[in-house]
């Protein structure tokens, strides 16, 4: 029982709390600063438990948040060139995990995951973000498994459960007020066709 008490255990929870609490934001812009905060205490979580991929995919997620977390105000941050830039250093690092830190093709899994989520970060609408996002929660679920982070398998699971929390809790309610307000408009235009008669 001890070994789900250790500082990279710890630093991995609290990671965990932010990640999750991430997906219950109403905006592209809240979801991603949240998240990274949470890559910034990943980086020393995986760092402590010697799995460098883990590690290095989440510099280049902080990274990755910061450019995205500028989306909506500045039209640097919306250049298409980023994705690609974030992709190639996923597989640099990857590279370097399997070549250099021998962590062996399971650096492939959150090498995925991370190409997944970058797409999902770049979504304006929430909804699509989180529904995008929850896909690479399996593969990062594994490779936690594999590297020994509790916290990890913990975080993914519950983002999973966060994700359709967040659905529920937001996208669901939106969904049908605008479909109430679209009734609304369509009632409208009946009336008013209905008088010109």
């Amino acid at each position: 029982m001890a070994e789900y008490f250790t500082l990279p255990q710890i630093i991995g929870y609290i990671a965990a709390v932010i990640m999750v609490v991430s997906f219950q934001g109403k905006t592209q812009r809240f979801v991603v600063l949240v998240q990274m905060l949470g890559a910034a205490c990943w980086v020393v979580h995986f760092g402590v438990l010697a799995a460098y991929n883990g590690m290095l995919l989440n510099v280049i997620g902080v990274l990755r948040c910061i450019v995205f977390s500028q989306r909506a105000e500045k039209a640097w941050a919306r250049a298409k060139v980023w994705n690609p830039i974030f992709i190639l250093l996923y597989a640099v690092a990857t590279a370097l995990a399997i070549f250099v830190f021998n962590d062996g093709v399971k650096a492939l899994l959150p090498f995925t995951g991370m190409v997944i989520t970058t797409f999902a970060l770049t979504q304006s609408d929430p909804f699509k973000l989180r529904m995008i996002s929850v896909t690479s929660s399996p593969l990062w679920l594994i490779y936690n498994l594999i590297a020994g982070s509790v916290s990890g398998v913990l975080v993914e699971s519950l983002n999973m459960v966060s994700v359709f929390v967040g659905v529920v809790r937001i996208d669901i309610p939106r969904l049908r007020a605008s479909r109430k307000s679209d009734g609304a408009e369509v009632s409208d235009r009946r009336e008013i066709e209905n008088a010109d008669k």
